[in-house]
């Protein structure tokens, strides 16, 4: 009875530590415009990996203007205005 006790402690224990999700983890949507490709990379707006996945498939939270783009990249950022730095 003791070994089980102490089981169901321990297991409540590293499940209450685990970490919580915090919901959709933002990045910067970046990628190299056709036409433009000395300026490097651009950003195309600050959103989640799901919506930068979605493309140009607006229905499913991408962006029309994606199709412009080439190379796209997502990189996670705590803060969206980490993705200024990509803003030509």
């Amino acid at each position: 009875m003791k070994k089980t006790l102490f089981t169901i402690f321990l297991l409540a224990a590293i499940w209450s530590c685990s970490e919580e999700d915090k919901g959709p983890q933002m990045g910067c949507s970046i990628g190299i415009r056709v036409g433009e490709e000395d300026l490097g990379y651009q950003l195309l707006r600050c959103c989640t990996n799901e919506q930068h996945l979605a493309g140009n498939n607006v229905q499913a939270g991408g962006i029309s203007y994606f199709a412009n783009y080439k190379q796209w990249k997502w990189e996670a950022v705590s803060d969206c205005s980490a993705c200024d730095k990509y803003k030509k």
